[in-house]
């Protein structure tokens, strides 16, 4: 796989891995054991942390969608997503 395609995957696994089942598994593929996520909301490093922030989220706001646009933008939908309390 060239590099292009590898960087597309990877891609596509983060994005998948905000609505996976498998979350878990996507973590591990997009992210290194040790790596730090930086957000507006939370600075998590290592799987584990990454997992569980990915997790509080879906909690916090059930069907709420994180998808790649053309030209890849970020394209977020919460609709009807409203906290949970």
């Amino acid at each position: 796989m060239d590099q292009k395609s590898n960087i597309n995957v990877t891609v596509e696994n983060y994005f998948e891995m905000w609505h996976a089942r498998t979350r878990r598994t996507l973590v591990e593929e997009v992210w290194t054991d040790q790596a730090r996520s930086v957000d507006p909301i939370a600075e998590v490093v290592g799987w584990d942390a990454i997992d569980q922030f990915v997790a509080g989220e879906q909690r916090k706001y059930p069907g709420h969608i994180r998808q790649r646009r053309a030209g890849g933008k970020l394209s977020t939908n919460t609709a009807g997503c409203a906290p949970k309390s």
